[in-house]
């Protein structure tokens, strides 16, 4: 090969390696390095970037080259040569990417029992999940078993979590009767809301004066995955709806909105005609009502 070819290759190769190592270096795809695991993650990320980039600027050249090098002519409207592949660039091409994922695996399990490993002095606890709480136990201090997750530093985590299953719901009419959707009366509990699931969660740090002082600051947080929890709380009385129906003794079509600026047919009722009337919860902290995200509070407790 001429060294012409070489130098265009090697030449459009470094320019767009150096432009995606630009991307992946200048950007800030990670957030600050928090912890020792998290560093030894990091090699592993950018292992993998560097072996992207190379392959990106191989074949960025490869394809640049070729369609300024062997671009057909205007006027060429011949068929190209009939080339049946490359038996020694199969292998080739075969065994790189192999090695390459080889290696990758090989770093990532050498990382990974890195991150794993406990420690000369590890914590123990035995985490145990319940209907509506979880239980931990510490095998060091003669199975004492507690709801309260106690972590280094003096650090108390507290959760409370309800679940519950999908209500069954049944629309009626203002005269009470079962409601009549497309001709065909509806059936009782032929509906279903959707699942209660609400985790809230206590963080606190005990700090003693003496022996009968004690200031324990404390945050709670309610919902903490800002899940909407409508329940069964559903409007049944389709007299009621937020989006109207056309006929309140056989709806055959709903409005899309309060105003009614269009009716579209009634081809699903489980999601057409199931509008939320508020939530359940209050059972722990504020609990959850349709349309309150995630709620939080800082609060301190002085014990004497």
């Amino acid at each position: 090969m001429r060294r012409g070819p070489i130098l265009a290759l090697l030449g459009i190769g470094t320019l767009a390696g150096g432009i995606a190592a630009a991307v992946a270096l200048l950007l800030p795809w990670l957030p600050p390095v928090a912890s020792t695991q998290r560093a030894r993650m990091d090699e592993v990320f950018w292992l993998v970037v560097v072996i992207c980039i190379v392959i990106f600027a191989i074949v960025v050249a490869a394809l640049v080259y070729s369609i300024l090098r062997f671009r057909a002519a205007p006027d060429d409207d011949s068929d190209g040569p009939p080339i049946h592949g490359h038996t020694g660039l199969e292998i080739v091409w075969t065994l790189v990417p192999t090695a390459l994922v080889t290696a990758i695996g090989i770093f990532s399990a050498i990382v990974l029992a890195r991150n794993d490993a406990l420690g000369s002095n590890p914590l123990r606890i035995n985490v145990t999940a319940q209907q509506f709480a979880w239980s931990f136990t510490y095998p060091e201090a003669k199975n004492l078993t507690t709801g309260t997750l106690h972590l280094p530093g003096g650090v108390e985590l507290t959760t409370m979590t309800q679940a519950e299953s999908a209500r069954p719901i049944t629309l009626t009419t203002p005269a009470g009767d079962r409601a009549v959707i497309n001709g065909v009366k509806s059936s009782l509990d032929q509906f279903r809301g959707t699942p209660f699931i609400q985790a809230d969660l206590r963080v606190s740090r005990p700090i003693h004066f003496g022996e009968r002082w004690e200031i324990r600051p404390f945050a709670e947080f309610f919902n903490i995955f800002n899940r909407n929890n409508p329940g069964a709380n559903y409007v049944t009385d389709i007299s009621a709806l937020p989006n109207p129906v056309n006929d309140l003794s056989n709806a055959t079509a709903i409005c899309t909105d309060p105003s009614c600026s269009a009716m579209v047919p009634i081809t699903n009722p489980q999601t057409q005609m199931l509008f939320p009337a508020g939530a359940l919860g209050d059972f722990f902290g504020p609990g959850t009502t349709v349309g309150i995200p995630f709620a939080a509070q800082l609060g301190v407790r002085v014990n004497f």
